[in-house]
């Protein structure tokens, strides 16, 4: 059989995504579509709208043979640790491409820039330090570098460096090239929203959302949603979907694929959704917490935060000094950001302290160029290992057979049960414990753990529990 690698998110699951699904069997002839997601938290820094769970299955209810996750260190990291992570996970699963949309959709004007980076010519890592000693940041710095070699003139190196899927998808091929996995990439042009580009007057008939729109509707409508319920004792759950789908989030049923509204509307309040903002008290218990082990000594306390991923002694020193213990984490967020800390930086920052995910070992990046800009840096602090394990989430009959061809020959665990694998998986469990805690507080239910939801089976539901 033949298997195409997706890369994604699902954050929420959207008609795009289904074309991107689509798209990749077409140019690739694969037989099979295998994707790496995010788990409960994401590249953004950030937890996603809904479970890792609900999201599995809305792939797999919408065409995707195969659901793993990507491990939370993976997931939360910038660009080059997520793609190492994800490509990392396909090459043990066998896949015999890959696929993803981009701004450009020229894989032959994304693989030049990629095979650069991945090569480093003589001179480039210094061209860039250099660079950076005039004040560049470090993506100018970066375009400035490869713009002299040549390659292309710098507005096109410009368009492919600064647009967010492109730079993912320069990241994919790098991966693939770096460790010369046997992998072919394919790309094609993205349409439809941009990134991040919400729902407005004249966007609203778009062919494809992007996921941002469609979480930015989410959260917008959400005070009318809870106070519907709350104003509504009486209301069953009919007339509470009703009102969900046809009315305060018809924008976003608009967006999903129809095999996916079942499972979002029957969350909606009730499992869903969840937002940054709703892990303020864990988060200041774990600064307070680091604060009083450092005896609340600043110097002290940005060692200690140096020592967590993506963190270097500028964006410590940033956090140490302007986070807001009583304010919310996106209003620290934006206090703690600067000309060369970006939201997504800092966002990052923030999560991997809150889920205590720490450089694996020491590294000496290029003056702390993890701290640069727009935090899509391809740097990744620890240099981890290669993933060490592929967690099943999800799949239909054809991912079972696919998967059962080629387990005897994968080079890592296969797990398909949390219990004994506690200890390889604790970054992950501790991540979904922290997850469901907030729904168990923000929505009054007790959602099963990570030893009880199972694997999403198509058309069987859960292996294990539900709620």
């Amino acid at each position: 059989m033949k298997a195409v690698g997706l890369i994604t998110e699902y954050n929420p699951m959207h008609k795009g995504h289904v074309k991107h699904l689509e798209m990749s069997k077409e140019l690739s002839g694969a037989d099979v579509a295998v994707s790496v997601m995010s788990g409960d938290f994401v590249q953004r820094g950030e937890p996603a709208v809904m479970d890792k769970y609900l999201r599995a299955a809305s792939a797999v209810n919408s065409g995707v043979d195969l659901v793993v996750e990507l491990p939370v260190r993976y997931a939360t990291a910038s660009a080059e640790g997520f793609a190492t992570g994800a490509v990392d996970i396909l090459h043990y699963l066998g896949v015999d491409s890959i696929c993803f949309g981009s701004e450009s959709g020229n894989i032959n004007a994304l693989t030049k820039i990629a095979s650069v980076l991945a090569s480093e010519p003589d001179g480039f890592s210094d061209l860039i330090r250099e660079n950076l000693k005039t004040g560049m940041s470090y993506p100018a710095a970066r375009e400035a570098a490869i713009t002299s070699l040549g390659i292309f003139d710098g507005k096109k190196v410009h368009n492919l460096l600064s647009s967010p899927n492109n730079i993912l998808g320069i990241e994919y091929i790098k991966s693939v090239i770096r460790n010369a996995y046997d992998i072919k990439c394919f790309t094609y042009e993205r349409t439809g929203l941009a990134y991040d580009e919400a729902f407005n007057e004249t966007n609203d008939g778009a062919a494809f959302a992007s996921s941002f729109a469609v979480r930015n509707e989410i959260f917008e409508q959400l005070d009318a949603l809870m106070a519907t319920i709350e104003n509504n004792a009486d209301l069953d759950d009919d007339s509470l979907n009703e009102i969900i789908r046809n009315d305060l989030f018809k924008k976003v049923f608009e967006s999903i694929p129809d095999e996916t509204e079942d499972i979002m509307s029957e969350s909606f309040g009730r499992a869903m959704p969840v937002g940054i903002d709703d892990f303020k008290e864990m988060l200041a218990y774990k600064i307070n917490r680091l604060m009083y082990e450092t005896n609340f000594k600043k110097k002290e306390l940005i060692e200690r935060l140096c020592e967590y991923e993506g963190i270097g002694d500028n964006l410590a020193g940033r956090i140490a000094n302007n986070y807001l213990p009583k304010a919310t984490i996106t209003e620290s967020i934006m206090n703690i950001k600067d000309k060369s800390l970006t939201y997504t930086a800092v966002s990052r920052a923030l999560i991997h302290i809150l889920l205590g995910i720490k450089k694996k070992r020491d590294n000496e990046a290029i003056d702390n160029l993890d701290d640069a800009s727009n935090g899509e840096v391809f740097v990744f602090d620890s240099k981890p290992d290669t993933v060490p394990y592929i967690r099943i989430l999800g799949m239909n009959k054809k991912g079972r057979e696919y998967l059962n061809s080629i387990k005897k020959d994968c080079l890592v665990p296969i797990i398909t049960k949390v219990a004994g694998n506690e200890e390889i998986l604790a970054e992950d469990i501790f991540a979904s414990n922290l997850y469901n805690l907030v729904i168990a507080e923000q929505f009054g239910i007790d959602v099963p753990d990570e030893f009880k939801r199972g694997i999403y089976i198509y058309e069987s539901g859960f292996t294990g529990e539900s709620f």
